[in-house]
């Protein structure tokens, strides 16, 4: 049993790489945004059922206006699943800049796919109304997504598209450095089409 356990497990964490690999290739290279027509699928609401099936995978968090729930290059505690009260997503620029992506309220679930492979967060999540949720840790999160098959396919259906949007708004990695640095320019080199590359004349 825990054999298997282990290898569901193994298996989830290499999707989450490959779904990742994959949203980069999508919000990198696509003309125009699809999003708008799957939002119902990017950002779903729960039923009472589904939260009921979820939240046995979790723990009760509850969370003040104003606390971060997440901050960028962190690692996240999980999936937090909203039942009351209003959570703020924010994508930060190179040079530190916020800009709002959502607001989530009752029903909505954050999480990222970075945090299946314990990777940071990309962006920052700010309490805007005292908050009860759910919180599901990513060990428990991936035998959710093998316990509840449909549910899975749902969470990382949203995920992956989420994932898609965050490129298409810019973020992705930055390099900061020095632009006469042979190893800066090196560097550039390697970096896909879309990362931001920041020198230090472009900084003054």
């Amino acid at each position: 049993m825990w054999s298997r356990r282990a290898r569901a497990v193994r298996r989830s964490e290499r999707r989450a790489d490959d779904l990742d690999a994959h949203a980069r290739r999508i919000g990198g290279s696509a003309p125009f945004s699809p999003l708008q027509t799957r939002e119902h699928q990017m950002f779903p609401i729960l039923t009472e059922g589904e939260i009921e099936r979820m939240s046995r995978f979790g723990a009760p968090a509850r969370y003040r206006a104003g606390d971060w729930m997440f901050r960028t290059g962190e690692t996240g505690r999980g999936m937090v699943i909203v039942l009351k009260g209003t959570v703020r997503v924010i994508c930060r620029d190179a040079l530190g800049n916020g800009h709002v992506v959502r607001e989530h309220g009752p029903g909505n679930f954050l999480a990222e796919v970075a945090q299946l492979s314990g990777k940071p967060c990309l962006v920052d999540g700010m309490v805007v109304d005292d908050l009860e949720g759910i919180v599901v840790p990513p060990d428990r999160l991936h035998a959710l997504l093998v316990a509840e098959a449909e549910l899975g396919e749902c969470i990382m259906r949203a995920l992956i598209l989420q994932r898609v949007g965050l490129i298409e708004k810019g973020s992705d990695p930055v390099l900061l450095g020095q632009s006469d640095d042979g190893r800066f320019v090196s560097l550039q080199g390697f970096a896909p089409q879309r990362l931001s590359a920041y020198g230090d004349r472009r900084l003054r």
